[in-house]
């Protein structure tokens, strides 16, 4: 910034504005394979079980059951 003109840097600092966001709600999405044919569906469920991430692959089933419900 050393090379930018004085009156310059002066203009856009004048320009520049502080503020605060409050948060008030996180809203998100999980993707889990909803979409895939039923024995793709299991085969990342099971891998996710092998791997450790049994919470996972447990709301990927819960999901599918509520999807087979409707």
């Amino acid at each position: 910034m050393a090379d930018v003109p004085k009156d310059y840097l002066n203009a856009i600092l004048e320009n520049i504005v502080a503020f605060w966001i409050k948060i008030t709600r996180i809203l998100g999405k999980s993707k889990l394979s909803q979409n895939q044919e039923a024995v793709d569906f299991e085969n990342v469920a099971n891998v996710l079980v092998e791997r450790g991430y049994t919470r996972m692959a447990a709301r990927m089933n819960q999901i599918r059951k509520t999807q087979e419900e409707d």
